[in-house]
């Protein structure tokens, strides 16, 4: 999978600070979402400071004069800033001999812009701010020139996407598209435990499953299921994370066609049983998990925080043991 965004310095400038400072957070906010779906680098092209502080957001306003401005009330959006990983060339030397054999330009403009030259090579999506047409909708339609074998020039329309808006829904289904693709190419779970934060970034996972997770034998059959489980459990804790949702219950799993169940009183009256279906949370906290979903003979067993409007993942892994056994 390309896990790679072309940032789209082509997009800047805003005709104001104002508009540059209430663009910001969203920007930010998106990078991260990508990021949670497997886009975990932003390349960036070299003539560009790394840090991003002398990029020109408007007229005499740069990225470094927002970040004083606001590094102090707007922490949320500083967080998400450092958070963000770039790299640069846009090309790597064998790359750079490559394109010299290709331009890429807007339709109604021949200036050749090498972040569209970046994205259509490496087959990456844009990241841009939505500053005027053509940066706020995707896909963009641009020109590519090329010298064909001949050594003849030849124009070819070509489309890219373009990631300017978390609100937007065609930019949701890439990013969507792009996080199936990386679960479906997973077949082992220690691949699976390298990108749980990834993929499934609303969830919790103590370490207990972390360590199930990586050491995983079963059969790719049983861990397509249980990415599946992940899957539909995710949506549910970050719809409660938003507060689309006023709490957790059973019926919501089972609409999606989840089985799942609490245990019953034979198990949670008894204190060996029970103890089995203890873990603890990330703060430590030890927390019976009393939920699971059955996938044949295996459990993931997941604890609804209310406190922090999350689901933990607290077992996968054989069927524990009960009264019966």
């Amino acid at each position: 999978m390309n896990n790679r965004l072309v940032f789209n310095h082509h997009s800047l400038p805003f005709p104001s600070a104002a508009q540059a400072d209430a663009a910001i957070p969203a920007f930010l906010r998106l990078a991260l979402k990508a990021r949670h779906s497997g886009f975990s680098v932003v390349l960036v092209d070299e003539r560009i400071d790394a840090s991003w502080f002398r990029i020109k957001l408007s007229e005499g306003y740069f990225w470094q004069d927002w970040h004083n401005r606001y590094s102090d009330g707007n922490s949320d959006s500083i967080l998400a800033f450092r958070d963000i990983t770039t790299r640069q060339p846009l090309f790597t030397a064998d790359e750079k001999k490559r394109i010299t054999l290709f331009e890429v330009h807007l339709p109604d403009s021949s200036e050749p812009l090498i972040a569209l030259q970046a994205a259509n090579h490496h087959e990456a999506p844009l990241l841009s701010f939505p500053t005027r047409l053509p940066w706020t909708q995707s896909p963009v339609v641009a020109i590519m020139e090329r010298l064909t074998d001949d050594e003849e020039m030849e124009s070819i329309r070509i489309e890219i996407h373009n990631l300017y808006d978390s609100g937007d829904p065609g930019n949701l289904a890439v990013l969507e598209t792009m996080r199936q693709e990386q679960s479906d190419n997973i077949r082992r779970g220690r691949e699976l435990h390298a990108n749980l934060d990834n993929l499934y970034p609303a969830l919790g996972f103590c370490s207990k499953s972390r360590r199930q997770l990586a050491s995983w034998s079963q059969a790719p059959t049983l861990l397509k299921k249980v990415k599946e489980a992940f899957s539909v459990l995710n949506d549910l804790s970050e719809d409660w994370e938003k507060e689309n949702m006023a709490g957790y219950t059973h019926q919501q799993l089972r609409q999606s066609g989840m089985d799942v169940s609490s245990e019953s009183d034979s198990v949670a009256q008894n204190s060996k049983l029970r103890r089995h279906r203890e873990f603890r949370l990330p703060t430590g906290e030890k927390v019976f998990f009393e939920n699971h979903v059955k996938l044949g003979d295996y459990r993931i067993h997941f604890y609804p925080d209310p406190g922090a409007r999350k689901i933990f993942i607290g077992y996968v892994g054989p069927h524990l043991p009960t009264a019966k056994s």
